[in-house]
C-alpha cells in the first residue's frame, strides 16, 4: 500500500510541474488547442507560439492522442463540447 501511495502521489505532482491543467493537456497544448480552434494552420500555430513546425506538429498529435481523437475536427469539436476552449 505504501509503494501505491508514495508513486500515486509523485504522479501527482509531476502532472502539476509538466503543466497539466486537467484534461489531460498541458498548458502549451491548450495553447496550441485554442488556436486550432480559431482557425490557425500549424505553420500559423508555430509561428505565433514561437516554435518550429515540428514541434507544432507534435503538440498537435498529443492533442489528438490524450483527446483520443484522430483529426483536427475532432479535437476541436470535443475541446468545444467540454468547455476545453471557446471560440469567442
Amino acid at each position: 500500500t505504501r509503494l501505491v501511495s508514495d508513486w500515486s502521489s509523485d504522479v501527482c505532482s509531476s502532472d502539476l510541474d509538466s503543466g497539466d491543467l486537467g484534461h489531460g493537456l498541458t498548458s502549451r497544448e491548450l495553447e496550441v488547442l485554442q488556436a486550432l480552434a480559431t482557425g490557425a494552420s500549424t505553420i500559423e500555430v508555430a509561428r505565433e507560439l514561437y516554435v518550429s513546425p515540428k514541434t507544432a506538429k507534435n503538440h498537435i498529435a498529443h492533442i489528438y492522442a490524450k483527446l483520443g481523437v484522430s483529426s483536427r475536427t475532432q479535437a476541436i469539436a470535443k475541446a468545444l463540447r467540454q468547455g476545453i476552449v471557446s471560440i469567442d
